[in-house]
């Protein structure tokens, strides 16, 4: 593994999701996990282990202006088959020295938080249901 220059670090300042095709907000904090279930079985000569399939999510926090309360509302909208209606999301970085790469995915929010702090502004945070494999195929720029 080659390990880049300073101006490769991404700045945690300068991450953003994109909700739309010109839609982006800034991330407060940002976790993604790309995470499988696994079995371990054990045999003569040790274990065995069994991988299933993704439980990928991404938990997002976003500081929350009045206009964006209903949009962010409708993230957790059911739709006519009785699950989340999915949306298309991008997870983009840029580094030090201005190159953007973005993340792209589709997942479905099944929990949403509106949380009013003791002082400062109102929080947004949302678990964000990655409902496909992510590869490297899903990352732009």
């Amino acid at each position: 593994m080659v390990i880049g220059s300073a101006t490769d670090v991404i700045n945690a300042t300068q991450v953003r999701l994109k909700l739309g095709a010109n839609e982006y907000v800034l991330l407060q904090e940002l976790e993604l996990v790309l995470d499988r279930p696994e079995t371990r079985e054990a045999v003569a000569l040790g274990a065995v282990y069994f991988f299933g399939q993704h439980n990928h999510i991404f938990d997002a926090t976003i500081l929350l202006s009045a206009l964006d309360i209903a949009t962010y509302i409708n993230m957790n909208n059911i739709n006519s088959f009785g699950g989340l209606t999915p949306g298309t999301y991008g997870l983009e970085y840029t580094s030090k020295g201005g190159a953007t790469k973005t993340v792209n995915v589709d997942a479905e929010t099944p929990r949403l938080s509106f949380e009013k702090l003791p002082e400062g502004g109102t929080k947004f945070r949302a678990r964000f249901r990655i409902t496909e494999e992510v590869t490297s195929a899903d990352v732009t720029g």
